[in-house]
């Protein structure tokens, strides 16, 4: 099975029940696609295409934002949007600064595409939570992503 096109991403492989049995053998199974399309209403899947880390580039600190899909973010609905959250945490896990960045049909994150968003600075800034919000027709959908990242 090809897991490099569209199908390979969005169809995950499946055992399926093989054809038979003939002339007294056992059917056996065969590797096959799950008939689930995964896409932006499964959160686990669509929060797969999002891939963050921290950096400190000249004393600055920033959340680098890659594209681990296939294809840009959103992918062609323009109707779609995400909305990703990054908020600097103390080590006693007070909120201490907050920033966002929207991606739309507008602004595309684009395949293999590597985004800095600066992060404010932050006295006793220890971690920062990053959330990325799925918005479908003016509406939060779901919460795709919400993970924390020690800051270096």
């Amino acid at each position: 099975l090809d897991d490099s096109s569209c199908v390979g991403c969005h169809m995950t492989t499946a055992a399926r029940a093989g054809a038979g049995p003939f002339a007294g053998e056992p059917a056996v199974p065969r590797r096959g696609r799950s008939h689930r399309l995964l896409g932006p209403s499964d959160a686990e899947f669509c929060g797969s295409g999002f891939l963050f880390r921290v950096e400190r580039r000249d004393g600055k600190l920033g959340l680098i934002l890659t594209n681990g899909a296939g294809h840009g973010i959103p992918g062609l609905a323009r109707l779609r949007k995400f909305t990703i959250h990054a908020t600097l945490r103390s080590q006693d896990q007070r909120d201490l600064a907050h920033t966002e960045l929207v991606l739309s049909s507008d602004d595309r994150l684009l395949v293999d595409e590597e985004r800095h968003l600066p992060l404010p600075i932050a006295t006793g800034a220890a971690q920062v939570v990053v959330r990325v919000d799925h918005w479908f027709l003016g509406k939060t959908v779901a919460t795709v992503l919400d993970k924390t990242l020690e800051l270096p």
